[in-house]
């Protein structure tokens, strides 16, 4: 019986088959933990970068909108080109933002530096170039929050118009001193038409 029993446990479906030591198991789960521990320490770089990502397009987007609003003032008022500063004008702390936004588009609102914050932009009295630019989150926070100043550059007017280069600045985050914030200039050129 004894035989018997012995040879049964040697064709059972245990037979033959090794089982993991204690410090094998202790060696694959220390593997698996460095590996978590790698991936989780790459994981802050990539959200860095593609909150960096996010805030340069904003920034993009807000320059390209500015841009291209005054150039459509521009065209059709030339005199919107002389209202704009000749230099890049400087933003100062305390001040004053509109509370009717310039322009929006989708969840971007640019607003223009005024002593009266219920002013709606006038390119004739509001030449100060200055602007801010804020991307407003669904639950009405803010994601973004840059200051953008404009200024233009203009040739020499001749018999037909003349060429106007704008130049925009955005810098963010607005919480920060300006010389500690990120900056990107953006640039846009058009001929302006005579006005007759």
């Amino acid at each position: 019986m004894s035989m018997m029993h012995q040879r049964g446990l040697a064709c059972g479906p245990l037979a033959g088959r090794r089982f993991f030591s204690m410090e094998e198991v202790v060696l694959a789960l220390a593997a698996v933990v460095m590996g978590v521990i790698a991936v989780m320490s790459v994981l802050p770089v990539g959200l860095n970068a593609n909150r960096d990502a996010v805030a340069l397009a904003t920034a993009s987007n807000a320059a390209d909108f500015l841009l291209h609003h005054m150039a459509e003032e521009m065209s059709a008022d030339p005199a919107v080109a002389e209202a704009l500063p000749a230099r890049r004008p400087l933003v100062a702390d305390g001040t004053a933002w509109s509370r009717r936004p310039l322009g929006s588009s989708g969840r971007l609102r640019v607003l223009f530096a005024t002593d009266d914050v219920n002013a709606e932009f006038d390119p004739a009295t509001h030449r100060n170039g200055l602007f801010r630019v804020e991307q407003i989150t669904h639950t009405g926070g803010k994601d973004f929050v840059g200051d953008l100043v404009m200024w233009a550059e203009l040739s020499e007017p001749q018999v037909t118009g003349r060429m106007v280069s704008l130049h925009v600045e955005v810098s963010w985050p607005a919480t920060l001193p300006y010389d500690n914030r990120r900056k990107e200039i953006y640039s846009f050129s058009s001929f302006i038409g005579r006005a007759d």
